[in-house]
């Protein structure tokens, strides 16, 4: 089940994120100046295959991680084009974990995955 992750470090000059975790996800949410939800990035698959579905500025990106050895000096994962989101098996497994978070925020991330098109 997702909880929010406390303390979360605000980057100066960035817009306002809130973080939420489970075993399976991870979900940074950010905001505009009037507390709205503007964009989230939504991590799954953490412990084999993790990819990410990302939706800012109106645009959607379907990306996997790389934890490995390719990543930037320093550890710092990045992000590579990924194949097939599997919306379906996401956004139910995502609306079971997800009970427990803001409700805005729960149905905003709902939204914008049953929105998502692959041609995006």
């Amino acid at each position: 089940m997702l909880y929010e992750q406390r303390d979360v470090k605000q980057n100066e000059g960035e817009q306002f994120r809130r973080v939420f975790i489970d075993d399976y996800f991870d979900l940074y949410v950010w905001f505009s100046d009037k507390a709205e939800p503007v964009g989230f990035q939504l991590c799954y698959e953490k412990t084999f295959n993790e990819r990410a579905l990302t939706f800012v500025n109106g645009n959607y990106s379907h990306t996997g991680i790389e934890n490995g050895d390719n990543c930037l000096a320093g550890g710092i994962p990045l992000l590579m084009a990924d194949g097939e989101f599997g919306k379906k098996e996401i956004l139910e497994r995502f609306i079971v974990e997800s009970g427990n978070i803001d409700e805005v925020i729960r149905k905003y991330v709902i939204e914008k995955i049953v929105e998502y098109k692959k041609e995006m």
